[in-house]
């Protein structure tokens, strides 16, 4: 695994973590409901793409997700899996990959050299491969709204006429 995704993991993680987290035992008595969906670019699915619901409400809390290989993801808050709470979303979609760089096993086997500066480390580009205009809460054009009675299945049909 290359450094530049292990560090994409782990900002993935720290972000759930912290809109996961909650404050205190109250958090774990918050009422989500099933919410799920499919993320498509231009009608094929979108693997290990980032899916976040970020609340529109003062006080509300984010719910984020990640693609399987059909596209599909569930909705986790407090919970792995949980759902999201009733309420109006922006949704931002990213997925990031990595190019470059050096595994880090490579890594470990030119510890010396990188060191001791008789080799570079290579470059690694990190991109967001789907449009830019879903990745922030400025430019997305998503929104979902998560109601209790219904079903909450939301189809994200990006364009890449939108980037």
């Amino acid at each position: 695994m290359k450094i530049a995704e292990v560090v994409s993991r782990l900002f993935f993680l720290t972000f759930s973590c912290v809109f996961m987290a909650g404050c205190g035992s109250a958090g774990s008595s918050l009422p989500t409901l099933d919410a799920r969906g499919i993320v498509t670019l231009a009608g094929s699915p979108v693997a290990d793409a980032t899916v976040v619901f970020s609340p529109n409400a003062p006080g509300g809390r984010a719910a984020t997700a990640r693609t399987d290989a059909s596209g599909a993801f569930i909705l986790s808050t407090l919970r792995p899996n949980d759902g999201a709470l009733e309420g109006s979303y922006q949704v931002m979609i990213h997925k990031l990959t990595t190019t470059g760089g050096m595994s880090r096993e490579e890594y470990e086997k030119n510890y010396e050299a990188l060191t001791t500066g008789k080799m570079k480390m290579p470059k690694e580009v990190t991109k967001n491969e789907l449009p830019e205009v879903y990745q922030t809460l400025e430019t997305t054009p998503l929104s979902a709204t998560v109601k209790s009675g219904q079903t909450n299945d939301f189809a994200f049909d990006l364009s890449a006429a939108n980037n």
